[in-house]
């Protein structure tokens, strides 16, 4: 079943990004947005979609445009284009962490 065009996503990754790497490598993104991107292309399929960030964790703001770059990067390899916010798709991405794993 093909889903609508007004498709959008929004990825909590508490576990996934921002816990285990608070004081990440410059390397220590590639393997978390490799799956956060293969998770999202599986449900949304290949075109085009704006991609959007919110850091609510500890991760410095120096760190997201590289998460930002990584999971593009990952998400054109399976055929998902970054469009303006006039796209008809939305990928919202959270990083967050929970508290008691600080």
């Amino acid at each position: 079943m093909k889903l609508t065009k007004r498709m959008c996503l929004l990825a909590i990754l508490g576990a996934a990004l921002a816990t285990p790497m608070l004081a990440a490598a410059p390397g220590a993104w590639e393997q978390p947005a490799f799956e956060l991107a293969d998770q999202i292309a599986a449900i949304l399929g290949p075109g085009q979609a704006h991609l959007t960030i919110r850091n609510l964790s500890s991760i410095s703001n120096d760190e997201i445009p590289v998460i930002r770059r990584l999971l593009a990067e990952d998400l054109r390899a399976h055929g998902v284009v970054m469009a303006g916010a006039e796209s008809a798709n939305t990928i919202r991405v959270t990083l967050s962490e929970s508290a008691k794993d600080r």
